[in-house]
């Protein structure tokens, strides 16, 4: 997946060294397919692979983790330099080709530059960062440490609490109520595994890059795109579906089932919950409100994905074609 992103880079390059008098749409349009494709070979590709191999769920989850990773940085990249490309096509189609073309070899981002990016904590390309003389090391192992101790404690959790309190029921006799009733008890370990998830994994490695990528390319672009209010309401809207759908596929595609409680609650509760809080101006009054609605969704996400895992493990196949087995919860018909 790596190797193919200076594909990438090489294909972005080559279309900035193709003299230009106007750019529009349509006329780029070509050069748009191959990127939209690209982007549906990088995940088709790497999904093909993960289901043929039959892989367990945690390399699963690095899987589809390293291919979103790859994609927003590609898409960075891009972003950031169709300005530089737009400029140099522009350039090189006046009578100051071979001058045009002399700075363009200097001005472009140079192979280290890409590379050094993609490793880089940040999803935002730039073609220099701000970096200090000396590095931490000490500080990076106690990083290192602190996320593999709570990769740790969350296993440790799934093994006391969440596997004795899942794996012996009877999903072919469960009820309703006893699959509602078991949201409760998973509360508890879910708080914690979301603690430790947020904090180890999320805190200290992913949400604030997450973060300013959103903001960037998804809110500020489709923003200005838009305009006005509608245009600001919009690009809120789309940043919580992006998180939502990206968060349903890891989990989603991890565990080998489509039981969309992860999408629900991320998009449909969480916007309403994003929106209604505005109306909350009591600081303790909003605290609880969101660990309120934070740990009942656990709870939820916990119960419900965990009996679908052994439901699909347990129960045979309700339909003949397997595309409707999938997308049907297997716990329904079991």
């Amino acid at each position: 997946m790596f190797a193919s992103t200076f594909l990438v880079y090489a294909g972005l390059k080559y279309w900035s060294l193709i003299p230009s008098k106007s750019i529009s749409l349509a006329s780029e349009m070509p050069w748009l397919i191959v990127f939209i494709g690209y982007f549906i070979s990088l995940f088709y590709l790497s999904l093909r692979f993960l289901f043929q191999s039959d892989i367990n769920c945690a390399c699963c989850f690095i899987i589809t983790c390293e291919n979103t990773r790859i994609a927003m940085k590609v898409y960075a990249f891009v972003r950031e330099n169709i300005p530089r490309g737009i400029q140099q096509k522009l350039s090189l189609a006046d009578g100051s080709a071979k001058i045009a073309l002399g700075e363009s070899s200097k001005n472009w981002p140079t192979p280290q530059q890409f590379l050094y990016y993609f490793f880089c904590p940040s999803f935002l390309y730039r073609d220099h960062y701000p970096m200090t003389e000396t590095r931490s090391w000490k500080l990076v192992a106690k990083h290192f440490a602190q996320a593999l101790s709570c990769i740790y404690f969350v296993d440790l959790i799934f093994i006391q609490f969440i596997y004795p309190q899942f794996e012996p029921i009877n999903y072919k006799t469960v009820t309703v109520g006893e699959l509602i009733y078991s949201i409760f008890p998973a509360i508890i370990p879910g708080g914690f595994c979301l603690l430790m998830l947020f904090y180890g994994l999320l805190h200290c490695n992913w949400n604030l890059v997450v973060h300013e990528w959103l903001y960037a390319y998804v809110y500020k672009d489709l923003a200005l795109l838009i305009g006005g209010k509608k245009g600001l309401k919009l690009a809120q809207v789309a940043v919580f579906f992006l998180s939502a759908f990206f968060h349903e596929y890891w989990f989603g595609v991890s565990l080998k089932i489509f039981y969309p409680i992860m999408f629900v609650l991320y998009f449909i509760f969480g916007g309403i919950f994003f929106f209604v809080s505005r109306l909350i101006t009591v600081p303790y009054a909003w605290n609880i409100s969101l660990w309120f609605n934070l740990l009942i969704g656990t709870g939820m996400f916990v119960s419900c994905y965990s009996t679908e895992w052994y439901a699909r493990q347990r129960c045979d196949s309700y339909f003949n074609n397997q595309f409707i087995d999938l997308i049907i919860p297997r716990l329904w018909n079991c």
